[in-house]
């Protein structure tokens, strides 16, 4: 059976038919009929276009691998809508985790954290002993909402996850490595400066580039 040479009236099932038979022009059309709907309906629960472009491009790779196991009696949608929503919930599941080490990187680098445990700083001696945490905490969270969310991005990525600024690059869809570089350095001046006296209490290992 040859392919239509027009695929917008066929049905979906009829689409899905002709892709498993191998036909990119049968996937370009399922893609263009849902791309724009997976992606405004994982924008609204992520804000963030790149994310959403990211999480939509991941969801039409999961389809395509797994349409040989969709029902075909059932409608499409529900089925693609079901792996898009899968994959926001995974994302904010890294994210949750990336959230709780970062936080557990700010309490092992306050050494009131340490002085509140007996145990000593390691690497420096806070000029105020009495260092309030809670007040550290607060200033902190206060200062990093207000930094550009791309460069702390790259603050974390390579001073708290250690990756290279190629890594970096890769990962955030920065041109360079020089650029990712440069947004990390600029988080972190950002923070000190908004901290104030409280900049000293961040202990920041410079990892290779």
């Amino acid at each position: 059976m040859r392919l239509p040479s027009d695929l917008t009236n066929l049905l979906d099932r009829a689409v899905i038919a002709w892709i498993l038979d191998g036909s990119a022009e049968a996937r370009d059309e399922l893609r263009r009929r849902y791309q724009a709907r997976v992606y405004n309906a994982i924008l609204k629960l992520v804000r963030e276009p790149h994310t959403a472009t990211d999480l939509t491009d991941l969801s039409f790779k999961k389809v395509f691998k797994k349409l040989g196991t969709f029902k075909q009696e059932l409608p499409f949608a529900p089925w693609i809508f079901t792996i898009a929503n899968n994959n926001v919930m995974d994302h904010f599941e890294k994210e949750r985790r990336e959230t709780q080490a970062r936080d557990e990187w700010l309490w092992e680098t306050t050494p009131g954290k340490r002085l509140r445990e007996g145990v000593p700083a390691i690497d420096q001696t806070p000029s105020d002993p009495e260092l309030n945490v809670a007040a550290f905490r607060q200033a902190y969270d206060e200062a990093q909402a207000q930094v550009n969310r791309t460069y702390l991005a790259c603050f974390f990525l390579h001073y708290v996850e250690k990756k290279s600024y190629d890594e970096i690059a890769r990962k955030l869809h920065i041109k360079t490595p020089a650029i990712a570089r440069s947004y990390a350095h600029r988080a972190k001046t950002d923070l000190r400066e908004m901290l104030g006296e409280m900049g000293q209490y961040l202990k920041l290992e410079i990892s290779p580039a």
